[in-house]
């Protein structure tokens, strides 16, 4: 039982279970017929407890890369083989996109 305050404890709306959903759906895709598919992430109403527990779930594989072009950009293999995580930040290191 979560013993903090409603005001403090973390906000989840259930995206990141649609998106497991929504992934599993693409890998399919992917093995049947090749097509890659991308999720833009910055375009959902995701909470930052949405995005722990979404990014919770996939894990970290054994690749990552680290660009540095006009900002900072990290890219990582989850540990789902063909799904990966892009995230760029902007100068400020703010999150532009995901």
């Amino acid at each position: 039982m979560n013993s903090a305050p409603p005001e403090r404890r973390p906000i989840r709306t259930g995206i990141a279970d649609s998106l497991i959903v929504e992934i599993a759906d693409h890998l399919a895709r992917l093995a049947e017929a090749g097509e890659r598919a991308a999720i833009d992430l910055r375009s959902l109403p995701m909470t930052a407890a949405d995005r722990d527990d979404l990014e919770s779930f996939l894990g970290r594989g054994e690749v990552t890369a680290e660009l540095d072009v006009a900002g900072k950009s990290h890219v990582w293999e989850t540990r789902y083989a063909g799904v990966w995580w892009v995230r760029h930040l902007m100068a400020d290191g703010r999150v532009a996109t995901e």
